[in-house]
């Protein structure tokens, strides 16, 4: 079954069998199954975001767009968002289980690198609730979602006060 832009999301496990989470399912139990699949659905909804993108991403999961607009609107976590999320291309929008798992078994280590990737920004898409900086971050460097958005903010203050405009 496709996930609906009802508020459905989904997941492809290892074994390319497709799981659908409903909207009332336990948080756990969405983790769980995030955390055991290779691909997450995060089909468009009411709003331009997806808490789900961050959920996949956190979970070790490759977040499933039906959009590339969708990743515009996290460039201040996810800079080079293709690196950590695929798009299903318009032609494949009703049977795009078919298509992840080509993807899975015809190029599997662009599949790895993203994962790969995605080990490594996941911090950037959380928040942590510890004291200090985890051992191994770079002083100075942000480390998790709040430090990445505040350090992006300014970073754009800083670009807009010289007369330029972010992206360019």
């Amino acid at each position: 079954r496709r996930a609906s832009s009802n508020g459905d999301g989904g997941c492809m496990s290892a074994a390319r069998m497709p799981c659908v989470v409903e909207p009332r399912t336990d948080r756990r139990r969405i983790r769980h199954l995030y955390s055991r699949a290779v691909f997450c659905l995060q089909p468009p909804g009411d709003t331009a975001t997806r808490s789900g993108i961050f959920d996949s991403i956190v979970s070790g999961c490759v977040p499933v767009l039906w959009s590339n607009e969708t990743l515009a609107q996290y460039e201040l976590h996810l800079p080079e968002p293709e690196r950590v999320a695929v798009v299903v291309p318009a032609a494949h929008d009703d049977d795009a289980l078919p298509w992840l798992a080509a993807l899975l078994d015809g190029d599997a280590p662009r599949v790895e690198r993203m994962r790969e990737a995605i080990a490594r920004v996941a911090p950037r898409c959380q928040y942590s609730l510890l004291g200090g900086r985890p051992a191994g971050t770079p002083a100075g460097e942000p480390w998790d979602a709040l430090e990445h958005a505040l350090a992006g903010i300014a970073a754009r203050r800083c670009l807009r006060r010289s007369g330029r405009t972010p992206g360019t």
